[in-house]
């Protein structure tokens, strides 16, 4: 995709910016799920969402209904399998952690290019593959103390949300960004209601703080904590404008590379705010992931 020169910088500063949103937003997750579970996080914050989204759309007069819904459904459940996924962790890993295997999504698109789509690959892009999973496993450490599926959850979600990049490339690319935006937010709301009435329904016994995030029904919370849930919803959408508006104005393959500055950015926030400050290893796992994919980003431009 050409564009003019003087866009390419706006553009990547959109990104960061979009960035250190998400870096922000995402920490506060951890303190949300001291009171409120993931079901009722993601449907109150999927509801926010939605509403901004339609009067948004509104207000542009854009499309919010699909030329193919049961492509969109499917790109939908994909994505929303990856986030949810992805949230689920951040109540139980340091979201260094979390983040280093998310972003091993550019690595499962290429390698699900290969495998499905049948896309030559040069020994640039598979090194880059190879050292990208090999810094998964080390900021992850997922055999430390035997083998730890809560470890490699993040590096699953990347795999759904890299397949959801792909059909978003090849089978909605005619489809609206806030259509196909407002679709996985409402898949996800729905994920959500059918997760708060299970554990409601089940009534589990659950664990206090952060370890109850994922088996915890509806709950009262605070003032503090609805209104960080309020800000994950604002937060996200404006980042998710941001970086759609990205893409759109300058070359993919320079832009995906500044998506990396989230990798800088979360665990400074994390260790500003909480004092979580990432381990030695998680920072040079994180460098690996980040190297892979700016290697990936850029050879994508040229040669296979």
């Amino acid at each position: 995709m050409s564009t003019e020169t003087g866009e390419i910088g706006p553009a990547i500063r959109s990104m960061i910016v979009a960035m250190l949103l998400i870096s922000i937003i995402d920490n506060y997750v951890v303190v949300i799920a001291e009171e409120f579970g993931l079901w009722q996080f993601q449907l109150t914050r999927s509801l926010m969402a939605v509403v901004l989204i339609v009067v948004y759309a509104r207000f542009r007069g854009d499309r919010l209904r699909p030329l193919r819904p049961g492509r969109v459904l499917v790109r939908s459940l994909a994505v929303s399998t990856g986030l949810m996924i992805y949230f689920g962790t951040l109540a139980f890993l340091p979201i260094a952690q979390a983040i280093a295997g998310f972003f091993t999504a550019p690595i499962f698109v290429l390698i699900f290019s290969v495998i499905f789509l049948r896309q030559r690959v040069g020994p640039v892009r598979v090194f880059a593959a190879v050292l990208g999973l090999a810094g998964a496993v080390v900021a992850l450490k997922p055999f430390e103390t035997g083998f730890s599926l809560l470890a490699v959850l993040p590096i699953i979600a990347a795999a759904f949300y890299a397949t959801s990049s792909l059909l978003t490339r090849h089978w909605v690319r005619e489809e609206g960004t806030l259509l196909l935006t407002l679709g996985y937010i409402i898949v996800m709301g729905v994920f959500s209601g059918a997760g708060l009435v299970g554990v409601e329904i089940l009534q589990p016994e659950v664990p206090a703080g952060p370890d109850g995030f994922v088996l915890r029904g509806w709950a009262q919370g605070s003032v503090l904590t609805w209104a960080l849930v309020a800000m994950q919803a604002v937060g996200s959408v404006v980042a998710v404008g941001l970086i759609v508006w990205s893409y759109q104005r300058a070359d993919p393959g320079y832009v995906s590379i500044f998506e990396y500055s989230v990798l800088v950015f979360a665990p400074l926030w994390a260790w500003a705010a909480r004092g979580e400050a990432p381990a030695l290893s998680t920072v040079i796992g994180m460098a690996m992931i980040a190297v892979a994919g700016i290697l990936i980003a850029l050879r994508s431009r040229s040669a296979p």
